[in-house]
C-alpha cells in the first residue's frame, strides 16, 4: 500500500503539471492574439536558412508556407549536400510557383564535422544576403506573420536569439484502393490533378535549373528587390496558390502519427512553457532567429558542427554573450510522418537520449509528467482495487481536459476565422489536425513515453538520418574567435 500511495501522489503531481501547463498555453495564446496587429519597429531584410535532406512527407507544403510571408523583403536559402537529393526537385517547383520570392539553392557536399545539418548551414551561409538570419527545420509549417513575429521579438532590448514553440502535425495518408480527386497538392507533396506547372498563376513554361556540387543556384527569374513590389506580388501569389481548403480523397491518420503529434502538442509544448515560467531559456531548434554579428561573436556555425544538440549549444552560447533567448509570439507546426511505431520509437529515443545527456536530473524528473502511467501502475499494485480504478478514470478525464484546453487555445491561431485579421487567417485547414487530441489514446501515449524513457538509459547512441551518433553533454561554453566560413553575400 505504501507503493500504491506513492504512485497515487506521483499521478497527482503529473495532473497538476498538466493543468498548470494548459493554463500557461491559454495565456500564451491570448497574448499572441492580442499582439496580432503589432509590427516590429523596423522590418530589416531577413534571410531564412532551410537545410534539406530528402523529399519528406509534406515537405513542399511546409516549405511553401515560408514563401507566403507578409514581409517586405526576405530571402530563402535552401541547402543540400547532394545534387541528386530528391529535395532539389521540390525547390525547383517552389522557384516556379513563387518567382517573386528570392529563393536560392546551394548544393555542396562539404561535411565539416559530425553534425551534417550544421555542415549544410556552413555551406549555405555565404549565399545569405541579409544580416537577420532565421534557421528553420525543413518540416516546419508557419503562418504568414511568422517573420514579423520573429523580428519583433528580436528587437526587444537584450534579446540575442528568438525561438518558437511548435505543435505536432500528423501526416494524413490516403486510404489505399479508393478513388480520389483534388484541386490542389495532395498531402504527399505532389498534385492529385496534374503536374504542378498547370496550376493557376504558372503560365510560363517550366525552366530547368541544374544544381551542381558547390554551386549556388538562383531562381530562373531573379526577383526585384523592391520591398513594396515584392510584398504586393507575394500577396497576389498567396491568393492563387493557397493551400487546398479541402481534400475529397478519403484519408486517415495512422496510430504512430497520432501518438507522436499528441506528445509534441499536449506534452512538450505545455512543458516548454512551464520551463520558461520557472526561469529556463531553452532554445527550441525548430526555429532560431539571430543577428549575423552575434553568430560570428559566438564562433559561427563551425562552433556547433560537432554537437548533436546544436540548438541547445547555440542557446547557451547566446546566454554566454550576456543576451537572452526569447520566445516569439507564434506557434509553428512540425510534421509527424512516422508510418509505424518502430520509427516513432526510434525518433523519440533520439530525443530522449539527447535530453538525458544535456540535462540528466531534469530528464529523470520529467517522468512526473505522465500521470496516466502512474495511475495505471497504481491499479496494478492494488490488484485492481475499485478506488484505484476510479483514480485512473479521474486521472484520464483530467488529463483529457488539460489536452482539450490546449487545443481550444491554440486552434484559433491557425484555423480559418472570419473575424480574424489578415495576419491571423490561413487557408491551411489541415493545421486543425495538430489541435485534435485523441483522448482515447492518452493512456497508451503516457505508457509509450515511459517506455522510451527507460530505453534511453540503455545507451547513448542515436540514429539520425542514417547516421549513428553519440549523445553527449556539451562542453563548457568558451567564446572563440570569429569563424572563417567564407565571404558573406549581402
Amino acid at each position: 500500500m505504501i507503493l500504491a500511495g506513492l504512485t497515487t501522489a506521483l499521478a497527482g503531481v503529473g495532473l497538476a503539471q498538466a493543468l498548470v501547463g494548459s493554463r500557461l498555453v491559454a495565456a500564451f495564446a491570448r497574448i499572441s492574439r492580442a499582439a496580432a496587429w503589432l509590427q516590429p519597429g523596423t522590418r530589416p531584410a531577413v534571410t531564412v536558412l532551410k537545410p534539406l535532406h530528402g523529399d519528406e512527407p509534406l515537405l513542399e507544403e511546409a516549405l511553401s508556407t515560408v514563401c507566403r510571408q507578409d514581409y517586405p523583403e526576405f530571402q530563402i536559402v535552401f541547402g543540400v549536400q547532394d545534387a541528386t537529393d530528391r529535395a532539389v526537385a521540390v525547390v525547383h517547383r517552389l522557384q516556379k510557383r513563387f518567382p517573386d520570392v528570392d529563393i536560392v539553392l546551394v548544393a555542396d557536399p562539404g561535411l565539416h564535422g559530425e553534425n551534417r545539418k550544421v555542415g549544410n548551414l556552413i555551406n549555405m551561409l555565404p549565399a545569405a544576403r541579409h544580416d537577420i538570419l532565421v534557421i528553420a527545420d525543413s518540416d516546419v509549417h508557419v503562418r504568414p506573420d511568422y517573420l514579423n513575429r520573429l523580428v519583433a521579438a528580436l528587437q526587444v532590448q537584450g534579446v540575442g536569439l528568438v525561438t518558437t514553440l511548435y505543435a505536432g502535425l500528423p501526416v494524413v495518408s490516403p486510404v489505399p484502393g479508393l478513388g480520389h480527386t483534388a484541386s490542389g497538392p495532395s498531402v504527399s507533396g505532389h498534385t492529385a490533378s496534374g503536374p504542378i506547372e498547370s496550376w493557376p498563376g504558372l503560365a510560363r513554361p517550366p525552366t530547368t535549373c541544374g544544381a551542381e556540387p558547390g554551386k549556388v543556384v538562383d531562381s530562373p527569374a531573379k526577383p526585384s528587390h523592391d520591398p513594396t513590389t515584392n510584398a504586393s506580388a507575394r500577396t497576389n501569389r498567396r491568393t492563387t496558390l493557397a493551400y487546398p481548403t479541402s481534400l475529397t480523397r478519403p484519408a486517415s491518420i495512422g496510430l504512430p502519427a497520432r501518438l507522436g503529434a499528441t506528445q509534441i502538442t499536449h506534452g512538450f509544448l505545455p512543458g516548454a512553457l512551464l520551463s520558461r515560467a520557472l526561469g529556463r531559456q531553452d532554445c527550441l531548434g525548430a526555429t532560431m532567429c539571430l543577428r549575423r554579428d552575434d553568430l560570428e561573436r559566438l564562433g559561427g556555425f563551425r562552433s556547433l558542427v560537432d554537437h548533436l544538440a546544436d540548438d541547445n549549444v547555440l542557446g547557451r552560447r547566446i546566454i554566454g554573450l550576456g543576451l537572452r533567448v526569447a520566445l516569439a509570439g507564434t506557434i509553428v507546426l512540425t510534421t509527424v510522418p512516422e508510418p509505424h511505431l518502430k520509427a516513432l520509437f526510434r525518433h523519440e529515443l533520439r530525443w530522449a537520449r539527447t535530453i538525458r545527456a544535456l540535462e540528466p536530473a531534469g530528464f529523470a524528473a520529467s517522468v512526473l509528467q505522465y500521470p496516466l502511467a502512474w495511475a495505471l501502475l497504481t491499479v496494478v499494485l492494488t490488484g485492481g482495487a475499485l478506488w484505484s480504478i476510479g483514480l485512473f478514470l479521474i486521472a484520464w478525464v483530467l488529463r483529457a481536459v488539460a489536452a482539450l484546453a490546449v487545443d481550444s487555445a491554440l486552434a484559433p491561431l491557425w484555423t480559418n476565422n472570419e473575424h480574424a485579421g489578415p495576419a491571423q487567417r490561413t487557408s491551411n485547414d489541415n493545421a486543425a489536425l495538430a489541435f485534435c487530441c485523441p483522448v482515447w489514446l492518452l493512456p497508451l501515449r503516457d505508457a509509450f513515453s515511459v517506455a522510451v524513457m527507460l530505453a534511453s538509459y540503455g545507451g547513448r547512441r542515436v540514429d539520425w538520418r542514417g547516421q549513428s551518433l553519440q549523445a553527449g553533454a556539451p562542453p563548457p561554453i568558451t567564446m572563440t574567435s570569429p569563424p572563417t566560413e567564407g565571404n558573406h553575400a549581402r
